[in-house]
C-alpha cells in the first residue's frame, strides 16, 4: 500500500509540519539526480515511512505528487498496509486530497485507479 498526495513546499519541512513530534534521529532526508525523499523511523508504529517524489530545483520549478510507502523497522522490508491511524495523520496534516493505493509504486508502471480517496 501506499499514498500519493500533491503539494508544494521543502519535503523535510512538509513532514515536519505533519510529525512535528519526530526528532532529528528519526529524520534523514536525501536526493539524488531525480528523486528527493526523507526517511522517518516512528518506533511507536514499528515502522518506518520513505516519503519521496521527483525535484526540479533551479529557475522554474514544478510541483511533483508525494508517495509515501511503509516499512518494517527492524526488518526493513516493504509492509502491504499503512495503519489507518497513520493515513488519517496524513490526511489532517496536508490540507489536500489523498489517494490510497494498493501494492507498492513502481515509476516504470502505470498506476491504478486508488483504493480511497481522502
Amino acid at each position: 500500500m501506499y499514498l500519493k498526495f500533491t503539494i508544494d513546499g521543502d519535503l523535510e519541512e512538509l513532514v515536519k509540519g505533519i510529525w512535528p513530534n519526530a526528532t532529528e534521529d528519526e529524520l534523514f532526508r536525501d536526493y539524488e539526480n531525480v528523486y528527493e525523499w526523507v526517511w522517518l523511523s516512528l518506533p511507536e508504529y514499528n515502522l518506518r515511512l520513505n516519503i519521496s517524489r521527483e525535484h526540479e530545483w533551479g529557475e522554474k520549478t514544478q510541483v511533483y505528487p508525494i508517495y509515501v510507502s511503509a516499512f518494517e523497522l527492524e526488518k526493513d522490508e516493504f509492509i502491504n498496509e499503512i495503519p489507518e491511524e497513520i493515513i488519517q495523520i496524513f490526511c489532517k496534516g496536508i490540507n489536500s486530497k489523498l489517494e490510497i493505493f494498493s501494492g507498492r509504486y513502481n515509476v516504470e508502471v502505470k498506476e491504478n485507479e486508488p483504493i480511497r480517496v481522502l
